[in-house]
């Protein structure tokens, strides 16, 4: 009868192997545990991100429901026509409550739903003043002597006049407090920079073969009406609006860019939403391209984020198709 021996190496190799792989093993339960919480997290983000943009596009939807709604309603032919114009009134300060709460959500949307709420907003804008005129045709003086005319017509005139100059005056006033305005210039470089501009609200209009260099953080730019221009424009804290402009080069930062009715023009710039195109055609767009000393305290001013720019983003308004790009505009040979 022979004694069994026990080879205590080999007990020592078995044991480690087992703890190795015990070890291997649980690493990987780990690992999968946390890719599991990480990939819920995502989702959850995802989830919530798009649980916002579907509540905004909702709400969009039903306040846009609503006006299209009121804009059917019929009137006896026995109604006052004071009720008529409260009834225009109240659609048209719904609009534009609509279209401020659009203005505020629209960088939240998918592109399609923001291009196609716009275009519904503008088909209501337009059906508004339609049925307006139709309900409330301007009235037709027809005077039967001309005594009556000397005598009534002067006062209603007169009148008018003086709501109107009223009301212009005091817009003047409001805009002129915070707005800096540069127009009608030709074959000029105009410069303004710093505590001049920081906040303010520009206007340039009726330019021609200028050069406008804007060093500072303005709050809101608008360019209207300017033809064969170079823009150099520092961070707006606010938007920069473009209207009916040709054959110009703008450059810029800003949060919103929107551009109306304009041709031929490049733009350069730093958006940290997007921008938008209406009514224009054959436009560029590329990287901003302004540096100047000071630029960063601009920045901070302005409160951009400097590491956010979507110059590459661009709606086009007047181009509902998902299935190819609008051909009113694209990116600038870099």
């Amino acid at each position: 009868m022979s004694d069994s021996v026990t080879d205590p190496t080999g007990d020592s190799q078995t044991t480690a192997k087992k703890e190795l792989i015990s070890s291997k093993l649980s690493s990987r339960n780990e690992s999968r545990v946390l890719k599991n919480e990480q990939d819920k997290k995502s989702r959850n983000e995802l989830k919530t991100a798009d649980e916002r943009s579907e509540v905004l596009l909702q709400k969009i939807k039903e306040q846009l429901g609503n006006l299209e709604r009121s804009l059917k309603q019929d009137f006896p032919p026995t109604t006052e026509r004071s009720v008529i114009m409260s009834h225009f009134d109240e659609l048209t300060s719904l609009h534009q409550t609509v279209q401020n709460f659009y203005n505020e959500s629209y960088t939240y949307l998918p592109s399609y739903h923001a291009r196609n709420s716009q275009s519904r907003l503008k088909a209501i804008q337009t059906e508004i003043g339609k049925r307006r005129e139709e309900l409330l045709p301007k009235k037709k003086f027809a005077f039967k002597s001309k005594k009556k005319s000397a005598t009534a017509a002067p006062v209603v005139k007169k009148q008018s006049m003086e709501s109107r100059m009223e009301e212009l005056s005091q817009k003047a006033a409001s805009y002129s407090q915070d707005c800096y305005e540069i127009k009608n210039k030709k074959d000029e470089t105009l410069t303004m920079q710093g505590e001049t501009i920081n906040g303010r609200d520009l206007s340039v209009t009726g330019l021609k073969n200028c050069k406008v260099i804007l060093h500072g953080s303005p709050g809101t730019v608008h360019i209207t009406d300017s033809q064969s221009c170079q823009f150099e424009i520092g961070p707006v804290s606010g938007s920069v609006f473009v209207d009916r402009c040709l054959k110009c080069k703008i450059s810029t930062g800003c949060q919103q860019l929107r551009i109306h009715h304009t041709m031929e023009t490049e733009f350069y710039v730093h958006v940290t939403s997007r921008s938008i195109i209406e009514d224009t055609t054959q436009v560029k767009f590329g990287p901003y391209d302004v540096n100047y000393e000071g630029i960063d305290a601009d920045f901070a001013n302005s409160r951009l984020d400097k590491n956010t720019n979507n110059w590459r983003m661009v709606d086009d308004f007047n181009w509902l198709s998902n299935d190819s790009a609008s051909p009113n505009w694209s990116l600038v040979d870099e």
